[in-house]
């Protein structure tokens, strides 16, 4: 149930940047729904009460307004979670790592070793 709620409030808090084919643009947005949910079943059960109301009143309010941006209220903080989760998940998906040229940990550890063994680094 927590899925199908967050799932049009996750997509509105997706940026459009960087620039990402149509199967990759999909790809991450399943990717960071279910790293946002499962973050959220992941937390004690009464933060999960909580938010899991909260995600049924925004999305109440999104079929209403059209937006679950900007409630205020106790939805700035619910928003705020959503938002920073979303936005963690989609930067660390390695589509986007990779349209965005981002050196990925193993690539740089090399890199760094090799300057070290190179005494350019202590």
């Amino acid at each position: 149930m927590l899925q199908r709620v967050l799932r049009p409030i996750v997509a509105e808090f997706q940026p459009d940047w960087p620039v990402l084919s149509a199967a990759d643009r999909a790809t991450v947005r399943e990717a960071s729904l279910s790293d946002t949910v499962r973050a959220i079943r992941g937390a004690p059960p009464h933060f999960r009460a909580a938010v899991t109301l909260l995600a049924l009143a925004a999305a109440a309010a999104m079929a209403v307004r059209g937006t679950a941006a900007g409630l205020g209220g106790p939805f700035r903080s619910f928003e705020r979670l959503v938002r920073s989760l979303t936005l963690l998940s989609v930067f660390e998906h390695p589509a986007v790592k990779d349209a965005l040229r981002v050196e990925r940990g193993p690539d740089r550890q090399a890199r760094m070793r090799a300057l070290r063994a190179d005494g350019v680094l202590r």
